[in-house]
């Protein structure tokens, strides 16, 4: 019997990946393109979550399994979540709620920013990728990274207090909501070879906080893209 080193599991909000951590990445590469090419009519249409776990992998790595995922299929991978958030209620508030949502409603932007660029958007912003150092994303409405922020950010340039900014990694060079400016307690980080734990900045008490997500967070607040 040939060994499997891909295992999918489908769940109520999204895709469970499992990965031998014995083989290589290259291996794992192929077999997921011929997994999730033979059943791209099963998941025809989907817009999920996707959970990597049994392997460690870098957020390069990560991108490019979500790539080939959604080349290979109609799946539409909206994040990637860490396995420690698949029991948590966040996996399907947040995802259902917020992540489908900017979908229909924002600018999606595939792809790292990099070489200093800066981008402007009318409305919210989902980045499938990183923001670089030296690298500016100013938006109206809010900003989903999923990947790391490292360059600047300005969210709710429509002045609205309830705009958001979520990444991955949250280790901006400057961050602002509307008027107010966050104020980091350390300079950002880069590159990152650890896994993190994604934060989101938003305003509370006329001051720009940043928090872990957690459910009580999603529960309490009343964010929009």
């Amino acid at each position: 019997m040939i060994k499997q080193h891909v295992v999918i599991k489908s769940l109520p909000n999204g895709i469970s990946i499992g990965l031998d951590p014995s083989v290589s990445f290259e291996t794992l590469c192929e077999e997921i393109r011929q997994k999730f090419s033979e059943c791209a009519a099963f998941f025809k249409d989907a817009k999920v979550a996707l959970s990597f776990n049994g392997r460690m992998l870098t957020t390069e790595e990560e991108l490019k399994l979500v790539n080939l995922i959604r080349e290979v299929s109609d799946i539409t991978p909206i994040c990637v979540i860490e396995k420690d958030y698949e029991e948590n209620r966040i996996y399907a508030r947040s995802l259902e709620m917020t992540l489908s949502e900017a979908y229909n409603t924002c600018v999606v932007h595939m792809g790292n920013i990099t070489d200093r660029s800066h981008h402007k958007w009318e409305k919210g912003v989902l980045i499938l990728g990183d923001v670089y150092p030296d690298c500016t994303v100013e938006a109206k409405g809010s900003i989903i990274v999923l990947g790391g922020l490292y360059g600047e950010a300005y969210a709710g340039c429509d002045w609205r207090e309830d705009r958001f900014v979520i990444a991955n990694d949250l280790s901006p060079q400057l961050l602002a909501i509307g008027r107010y400016q966050y104020e980091q307690e350390k300079k950002s980080k880069w590159p990152i070879l650890s896994k993190t734990i994604p934060h989101i900045a938003y305003i509370e008490n006329s001051a720009v906080v940043s928090k872990e997500i957690s459910k009580e967070i999603w529960e309490k607040l009343p964010f929009r893209i």
